[in-house]
């Protein structure tokens, strides 16, 4: 069953120890730098997402397969692997939409921590919201990720 988000950055939200900027690939850091918050009090919300898929992570070395559809370093996917192996990983495929304004939330204690997903306290409108990714290479990257998962898993 597919789910609606509101994203913020997760650097919009007090940053935690797995937020850092050296989490994302190099050529992706300036972006993370660029979604540093503008208030200290307001959360900025440009995009919403739909969980289209959530498949079990591959094994590390299957996960490689994966680099071009991610943005994480290869230090912070080990982290991940690392911590509490006894706990499945999950890909998670998330169709993004950006929404025709900027919608501004009270920060609020409850969003605070980490967190994969945070249930908002205010809506947050998305309707004329647009597809980041048009629909034909967003199935494209989705069903190549879906493969690659189901192919590496397999292998391990």
């Amino acid at each position: 069953m597919a789910s609606n988000y509101g994203i913020a950055s997760s650097s919009s939200f007090p940053p935690g120890s797995n937020q850092h900027v050296e989490s994302v690939k190099s050529e992706y850091r300036d972006l993370f730098q660029q979604l540093q918050p503008r208030d200290p009090e307001a959360v900025a919300i440009a995009y919403s997402a739909e969980v289209t898929d959530i498949a079990p992570a591959p094994p590390r070395d299957g996960f490689r397969q994966l680099a071009p559809h991610h943005i994480w370093s290869e230090s912070f996917i080990d982290s991940r692997y690392g911590y509490r192996p006894d706990l499945p990983l999950f890909l998670v495929v998330v169709r993004v939409h950006r929404l025709p304004r900027v919608a501004e939330i009270a920060l609020d204690r409850r969003y605070a921590g980490c967190r994969s997903w945070v249930d908002l306290l205010e809506g947050v409108s998305i309707a004329g919201s647009q597809p980041a990714i048009e629909e034909d290479p967003f199935e494209l990257q989705r069903q190549a990720i879906l493969s690659l998962a189901k192919q590496a898993e397999g292998n391990g």
